[in-house]
């Protein structure tokens, strides 16, 4: 293979046509399936689930991105390839990337430098200056001719460009197909596809290795320290196959936590920190990943995942107060850059006495208090408390919310929740709420095709609060009408016992 001066994204198109009733022309906006940094300088470290892809001349990286698209009843008419460039000076060049062909084997989970695809040899389009978050577009009617596979390269420049990664959110890479075609809403998913006990945490089978107080980590440089805690400063660290009875504090970039049991700070945290802590403003891009995380010593400050700029996938989460924390504090606070996907999260601790609220801890499965680019998709959580732990109630074994978005820490946007099981939950199943952060400002949600239980705490007569959404005329839903209940596949509608309530 050539060796470019600088590859960007790989882009590529998988589907089969579609039979339609009735054909009609229209414009498919199609998200990326699937993408992946691949880097010269670590070629055999798989990069795939980042909310950035990261592009540079050197040393070299590449960026891959594959989409699906499928419903065309005759050859598209005219085909174009979006990308945004992220929010960072970094993100300018005066010379912009060039577009090929490539090879179309390869996937998100296992590609590298190594493993990448060949590209082609003709330009297929050329861009020249580029601004940071700014969204730009490459024609590809030449290649993308029919359904099926379409695979494109990009490259750039040696001073290098960055753009957001379909984990991002709603800035991820588009391909923007004209074509008869007749569309449909996708699917909800059926209750028996998402992620159980089971299927999350540490793979079966796994053999881990014990890491102790003092003790060096496999595969690393790193070291614990006395009290069996990990602090990670050095960028690109894999942690793989431990058992620790301690806390990782990540404080770099691209790290990867996977396939280990993670247990927590042997005192239960003495501040708000998670048995994951990525509040650091060194964190970008960190991977969690197939990871148990069950608190070995519950306390009111301690989280399963805190902090922004991760992706978290394939989890299990116990005996926290909260599973998954995120916002951001650092630099400009507007971007929170998490994508939490396919984990699945039960059995919360409660807390009589905490250090924030008068009233106990509020216990949520996920709690978003600020940043942008937030992805809650394909989990299964139920938002209960763990029975005989803390101060537990049997009256009352709902934690506090499932999912609860607020801006308490700093404004929110591109947010989507996404195909997820939701059951439980005390105050509301889902809460979209306004705090000071965004009182001022109309705030938009997309929150679509869940599945919710009738579980949720009754407040009396029957009242509950499955979607609970706190001002109507400043929050808007995009998708609320395609949730459905999880016993019967029906869809929730606005009223007291329909599924759907507002507070103002």
């Amino acid at each position: 293979m050539p060796a470019p001066k600088l590859a960007l994204p790989v882009f590529v198109v998988l589907a089969a046509f579609a039979a339609a009733p009735t054909a009609s022309a229209a414009t498919l906006d199609i998200k990326a399936e699937a993408d992946a940094t691949v880097a010269e300088a670590t070629p055999t470290t798989r990069l795939g689930t980042g909310t950035v892809l990261d592009t540079d001349g050197s040393p070299r990286k590449y960026a891959l991105v594959r989409f699906t698209v499928g419903g065309c009843t005759a050859a598209p008419t005219k085909a174009t390839l979006m990308v945004r460039t992220i929010a960072d000076a970094g993100a300018m060049t005066t010379d912009g990337p060039k577009l090929y062909t490539t090879g179309t084997s390869w996937t998100e989970s296992s590609v590298t430098w190594a493993t990448r695809p060949a590209n082609g040899t003709t330009v297929l389009a050329d861009i020249g200056a580029m601004n940071s978050s700014t969204l730009y577009s490459m024609p590809v009617t030449s290649t993308v001719k029919s359904n099926g596979t379409f695979a494109f390269a990009l490259l750039g420049a040696p001073d290098g460009t960055n753009f957001h990664s379909r984990d991002s959110g709603t800035n991820g890479p588009v391909l923007k197909v004209e074509c008869s075609t007749t569309t449909t809403p996708p699917p909800t998913p059926p209750a028996s596809q998402f992620p159980t006990a089971t299927s999350t945490g540490v793979p079966a089978g796994t053999t881990l290795r014990v890491v102790g107080a003092n003790a060096p980590v496999p595969g690393t440089t790193l070291k614990t320290d006395a009290a069996g805690d990990l602090t990670i400063t050095t960028a690109g660290v894999v942690i793989d196959r431990i058992d620790l009875a301690g806390q990782i504090k990540v404080r770099a970039a691209d790290v990867t936590i996977r396939n280990s049991y993670l247990r927590g700070p042997k005192n239960g945290g003495t501040t708000d920190t998670g048995i994951i802590d990525s509040v650091n403003a060194g964190v970008k891009r960190l991977i969690i990943e197939n990871n148990t995380l069950i608190a070995q010593r519950p306390s009111i400050y301690l989280d399963g995942v805190k902090g922004h700029d991760y992706t978290a996938r394939g989890n299990k989460v116990m005996n926290t107060v909260d599973a998954f924390g995120v916002f951001n504090t650092t630099g400009d606070k507007v971007y929170a850059n998490v994508v939490i996907d396919r984990n699945y999260a039960t059995d919360l601790v409660r807390f009589a006495t905490d250090h924030v609220h008068t009233d106990g801890t509020h216990n949520d499965i996920v709690q978003v208090q600020g940043g942008r680019n937030i992805r809650i998709t394909n989990n299964n959580f139920r938002g209960f408390l763990a029975p005989g732990k803390g101060n537990y109630d049997a009256a009352k074994p709902q934690s506090g919310n499932v999912i609860i978005v607020q801006c308490n820490v700093s404004p929110v946007g591109d947010i989507i929740i996404e195909n997820n099981l939701i059951t439980g939950g005390m105050a509301a199943g889902i809460f979209l709420r306004r705090d000071k952060h965004c009182n001022d400002m109309k705030v938009t949600y997309t929150v679509r095709n869940n599945r919710l239980g009738r579980d949720q705490w009754d407040h009396g007569n029957g009242s509950r609060y499955p979607i609970r959404i706190q001002n109507k005329a400043n929050i808007v839903v995009t998708g609320l009408f395609t949730n459905v209940w999880n016993d019967t596949g029906k869809a929730l509608a606005e009223g007291r016992d329909l599924g759907i309530r507002y507070d103002g």
